[in-house]
């Protein structure tokens, strides 16, 4: 969460909680191993906090991709994005954790009326060690084709386009989506 308090010990630490995962292969069930190293991550900030009562306030957004043998999942909090490329087509495949985005759901601000919107960073959700971790963690099959990669919000299509340009799996979604 740039310019607040620790923000880079927030996602070093969630950073590292995370690589666990790639210790050891995956269990039966990638949706709680992601959920259960977000857990994680969330209860080492919360210690970090009292310990170090200067970096109340730090915290972190999160998209991470597990794959392992044809299924991928992810796992988002907050507003960094996740992308697929299919056939030179880029879907953003997370939801923002945002006011600006549930007034956008809501009907009551146009996807227009974002960028300018005096509140448009203020986050719903985030790791921050001090309330419940609640990422969107869809879990789906995957297939070798194109390319998924997650870019910071604001940052052009462009630039997610050229950060996906090698080969990574590819999400098989649910019939009628836009990346279907």
């Amino acid at each position: 969460m740039g310019g607040h308090a620790a923000g880079e010990v927030a996602s070093s630490l969630t950073i590292t909680a995370m690589a666990k995962l790639d210790s050891e292969p995956p269990g039966g069930d990638m949706l709680a191993e992601l959920s259960s190293a977000v857990a994680a991550a969330n209860s080492r900030l919360q210690e970090m906090i009292i310990a170090n009562p200067a970096v109340e306030g730090m915290g972190t957004t999160l998209t991470a991709l597990f794959w392992s043998d044809g299924h991928a999942a992810v796992c988002h909090i907050g507003d960094s994005r996740g992308y697929l490329l299919r056939e030179g087509e880029l879907y953003q495949i997370t939801h923002d954790h945002t006011l600006v985005q549930s007034l956008v759901d809501e009907g009551r601000i146009s996807v227009d009326d974002v960028s300018s919107h005096p509140q448009r960073s203020l986050l719903l959700r985030a790791l921050d060690g001090r309330s419940v971790a609640e990422p969107t963690c869809p879990c789906t099959t995957a297939r070798w084709a194109t390319a998924t990669c997650s870019a910071r919000t604001g940052f052009p299509v462009w630039s997610a386009t050229r950060c996906c340009a090698r080969r990574w799996p590819l999400w098989t979604t649910p019939r009628g989506s836009p990346a279907s």
